[in-house]
């Protein structure tokens, strides 16, 4: 158990500490580049973390995730729905101004916040990956 809490304190703080990084050098974005995120990772001074490969999920689009990762080591959509679940608790399609907002230390976690942002309550309305069953979303 304990196991899993600091796996999950890890990933959010490498997004606090990436994502306004990627914010400020270049602007918001619905994802960014390898080569973007590589530049930030690189003057965070986190190459070698342990969890560098969530930085990419969270950031890149599906195909420039899989030119630097292996699919059969790293499923993209699964790491997408672990990050949603660390930062707004629950499994949903997110954005870079989610993590932003996250980031800066805003709490996103509960319906009636992720309503203000998604139009809906995280159980439904288009914003839950998984269709509001809470299951592995298919993947």
């Amino acid at each position: 158990m304990f196991k899993w809490i600091f796996r999950n304190r890890k990933i959010a703080d490498l997004i606090r500490t990436t994502t306004p990084k990627l914010v400020k050098k270049f602007g918001n974005a619905e994802y960014y580049t390898v080569e973007e995120i590589d530049s930030v990772v690189k003057c965070s001074d986190i190459e070698n973390h342990e969890y560098i490969h969530f930085i990419y999920a969270m950031n890149c689009d599906i195909n420039q995730f899989y030119s630097m990762f292996d699919k059969h080591k790293f499923e993209y959509n699964k790491l997408r729905l672990k990050v949603s679940k660390i930062c707004f608790g629950s499994e949903m399609l997110f954005t870079s101004k989610f993590l932003t907002r996250f980031s800066s230390g805003e709490n996103m976690k509960g319906n009636y916040r992720l309503a203000r942002y998604t139009g809906g309550y995280s159980g439904g309305n288009g914003s839950d990956i998984t269709g509001g069953g809470g299951g592995d979303g298919g993947f």
